[in-house]
């Protein structure tokens, strides 16, 4: 297993251009009599002659009669309970505006509301307020998303673009709303670069020709206390649990993504991310591995460390948080059998483990063990390091890299009879200080 190294980036390729959404619907109010059951309906102006054919198709259309706007909103209505929080999304011009902004981001909310942790997708409506009941909505949605924010474009999976319709078709909707959340409703979490194509008809004939609003699925990070409450919620995750550091590597994995300080990030966000603002946080592990995502980083599963994970693991940070603890108890079920091969009478042989400090925790053999130690470390990959040599210097331990034959923390150093620490990775690095460095009281 090799360590997870989420700070290696790669570009990004920006999206293609696409045409800015239309803002309104143009209907004339002054048509003929024999038009008047069909309200003459029209682009915005492109060049002048198309003014003129939309003229000649709907009928004796008289700009100077005036003109009536009509909306198309694209909206998150969120708690469908309360009108209140509902947001409009600002459609993404990708033809003159290379980065999404906040306003551009139908968000995945981090918390459901104040009693209530788990996160929620955007509740997406498209209306068009006023629409005659002579002419009919046409729609349908596409969402996108390319594993490793563009880097793993060979890693996609189905779920990662998500149709509404699933056949890709459009939709006839009835009235001026259509409810897109009703779809989905049912869905995993999901994310992505997102295409809404909407048309009018009556009756058969296309009063409105195929317009296009482009927006990103993304999401914001969990409050950091509930995400920590959430964490320890978990079995044996909690101050007293076996598996009592699980927040602490969340918060190392994800440490100041988001800006100094930042933790428990899941996505990314601006101003330090504008390409890849509300996307999955992502680590790229290099070549053509999936590279880790979210809070914990997540890589594979227990059977596989370079599996695909799905997409609610990516999206929604609970899940995030409990597919890392599946794979936290499987490193420490291997972690258990190196230390009771150590301790065993061809080694150890029932020799007390000295009690060592590493940042904010104290391995003292009760509530903390060097089998948590293991453990930590083993989530990263238990690797042996390239250099031979530890110059420093832990009362009661030896520090020597080169004897044990894998890389966990803890081994028995039979040469000195004494127990030995391994405590720096592959790279270089000592990751069990820096999840210790990120234990709280």
């Amino acid at each position: 297993n090799l360590p997870r190294n989420p700070r290696n980036k790669i570009p990004r390729t920006p999206l293609p251009p696409s045409r800015p959404a239309l803002a309104t619907i143009r209907f004339g109010c002054g048509p003929s009599p024999a038009t008047a059951a069909n309200p003459p309906i029209r682009r915005r102006p492109r060049p002048a002659q198309a003014v003129r054919r939309n003229r000649a198709r709907a009928g004796d259309f008289k700009a100077s009669r005036g003109e009536n706007l009509l909306p198309v909103e694209v909206r998150d209505i969120k708690d469908s309970t309360n009108t209140g929080d509902d947001v409009t999304i600002t459609p993404w011009d990708t033809a003159t505006q290379t980065n999404p902004t906040d306003a551009n981001i139908a968000w995945i909310e981090p918390h459901k509301s104040a009693t209530d942790a788990a996160p929620r997708m955007p509740q997406l409506e498209l209306k068009i307020t006023g629409l005659p009941a002579t002419i009919a909505l046409q729609a349908k949605l596409e969402v996108q998303y390319t594993r490793g924010n563009g880097a793993r474009a060979a890693r996609n999976q189905a779920e990662d673009r998500v149709r509404i319709p699933a056949d890709g078709s459009f939709q006839t909707v009835t009235g001026d709303t259509w409810k897109i959340w009703e779809a989905y409703a049912s869905e995993t979490f999901f994310g992505g670069e997102a295409t809404l194509t909407y048309k009018l008809m009556t009756g058969t004939t296309e009063t409105l020709a195929p317009q296009i609003i482009r927006f990103r699925i993304g999401g914001k990070n969990p409050d950091p206390a509930r995400a920590r409450t959430y964490i320890e919620s978990l079995a044996d995750c909690n101050s007293t649990g076996s598996l009592w550091f699980a927040y602490a590597i969340a918060r190392s994995e994800s440490q100041d993504y988001n800006g100094s300080g930042s933790r428990y990030n899941q996505f990314l966000r601006l101003p330090q991310n504008p390409i890849d603002n509300s996307r999955p946080l992502w680590g790229n592990d290099g070549g053509a591995r999936p590279g880790g995502y979210g809070m914990f980083q997540v890589t594979g599963n227990v059977q596989d460390s370079e599996v695909n994970i799905t997409g609610a693991q990516i999206w929604n940070w609970q899940t995030n948080a409990d597919a890392a603890r599946v794979i936290i108890v499987d490193k420490r079920r291997a972690s258990t059998n190196w230390m009771t091969t150590q301790s065993n009478a061809t080694h150890a042989n029932g020799t007390a483990i000295p009690s060592h400090t590493v940042g904010n925790v104290t391995f003292d053999g009760t509530n903390h063990t060097l089998l948590h130690a293991c453990t930590i470390k083993a989530y990263n990959g238990a690797s042996k390091p390239t250099s031979d040599t530890d110059n420093d210097t832990i009362a009661g331990f030896v520090l020597d890299p080169s004897y044990p034959t894998i890389g966990h923390y803890g081994y028995w150093h039979a040469g000195s009879s004494k127990w030995g620490l391994c405590r720096f990775n592959n790279l270089g690095f000592n990751y069990v200080s820096r999840v210790c460095g990120e234990v709280q009281p």
